[in-house]
């Protein structure tokens, strides 16, 4: 049986789909985002959230479960990439997302891979960017992190922090540059937020090729954060926001070149070293999906980058779908992610294994009605 849906979410669904989505399609994929955050961060500085809940946030929205050891406030999260800066937390939050992940963020500031490097394909709801972990750097982030905790109301939902590396630290000391970033961030996790080591991104220059030494990374990741916890608290005491220092990595796995065996190293791994989850996936580099979908420059040739959206989603749910096995065996969690536009889109992450899914390129395409949608499905 189908609930009517309530008259602020018809037109929130007739604002986004008669004025909002026209007018951002009119721009660059690039200037579109930096418009959307702008305009988010002046709702917030108006105290205009009210009006983003009456809008888009879900009758449906309190359906809590417990994903990588902490309570979302509903299965539909927001992945990392959307708030890069973390200076939306807000008003995503009432928007209606049970979670969400910021950054990637990096030790030092860096502009990423130049301009253009995001690009919208329409007629098959695909993305595809090079952006490269353009960030305001850690010290930056941390400091909004401490704003927010410190002034205002509490937000409700975990935040996942996505951490990696900049462009030009080599691989081999690649290790560095997450945990500094972790000791940065320290004294902004709460106990129910974790820390998503993304190593799985197509566009930082060699970064993939971490996969190769995943046991060696992992074993020093997690004793370098053992090591960062140890100097903060001894045993018993706890943090400025209220928890001890949580043990709380997820890792985030891209869709190419899985094969079933590489999956269980991976997922062996993870569990070794405790880290609580697995998202699956990042973007793909394939020049077949990229043709399939029309990922191509203006001689044909596929677009420099990562493909997010509908060219992703069948690769990213047969990798969770290889994944879970192993996973649920070894007590691991697994988000999906990859080319969520639509509410079956979602059933079928949750079919092949996922507790919980993540939202952005279906976003771009569908707008924040798409967090409602899903979740009236879920529920059932």
């Amino acid at each position: 049986m189908t609930t009517a849906t309530p008259l602020g979410l018809k037109l929130g669904e007739w604002f986004w789909k008669k004025r909002l989505q026209p007018h951002l399609f009119r721009r660059t994929a690039g200037d579109a985002h930096l418009e959307t955050v702008r305009r988010l961060k002046q709702l917030q500085s108006m105290n205009a959230l009210p009006l983003l809940r009456y809008l888009y946030r879900s009758s449906y929205y309190q359906m809590p479960l417990k994903v990588f050891g902490t309570e979302w406030g509903n299965p539909v999260g927001l992945a990392a990439g959307f708030d890069k800066q973390l200076e939306i937390i807000r008003a995503l939050e009432a928007l209606g997302f049970g979670s969400i992940e910021v950054g990637t963020i990096v030790p030092f500031p860096q502009f990423g891979n130049p301009e253009p490097r995001v690009f919208r394909y329409p007629d098959t709801l695909s993305i595809c960017n090079r952006y490269g972990f353009n960030s305001d750097g850690v010290l930056v982030i941390a400091e909004r992190a401490s704003q927010l905790h410190r002034f205002g109301p509490r937000v409700a939902i975990p935040i996942g922090y996505s951490i990696g590396k900049n462009a030009w630290t080599p691989n081999e000391r690649a290790l560095g540059d997450y945990l500094l970033v972790l000791h940065a961030l320290r004294n902004q996790l709460r106990p129910q937020d974790w820390v998503q080591v993304n190593i799985s991104s197509p566009n930082t220059k060699d970064l993939l090729g971490l996969f190769r030494t995943i046991e060696e990374f992992l074993h020093g990741f997690t004793e370098g954060a053992r090591n960062v916890a140890w100097k903060l608290w001894r045993p018993g005491e706890v943090n400025e926001r209220g928890g001890s220092f949580p043990n709380r990595y997820v890792l985030k796995l891209p869709p190419d070149n899985m094969s079933p065996d590489m999956l269980y190293r991976i997922a062996e791994t993870a569990a070794r070293y405790e880290f609580a989850g697995l998202e699956e996936g990042n973007t793909t580099t394939s020049e077949t999906l990229k043709h399939r979908y029309g990922i191509v420059d203006k001689d044909g040739v596929p677009e420099v980058g990562g493909a997010s959206g509908e060219a992703v989603r069948e690769l990213s749910t047969g990798v969770l779908r290889d994944l879970s096995g192993a996973a649920k065996r070894l007590r691991i969690d697994r988000v999906g992610v990859g080319g969520i536009s639509a509410p079956k889109h979602a059933l079928e992450k949750r079919a092949a294994g996922a507790q919980a899914v993540q939202l952005y390129s279906g976003l771009v395409f569908r707008g924040p009605g798409l967090v409602h949608e899903i979740l009236e499905v879920w529920r059932k």
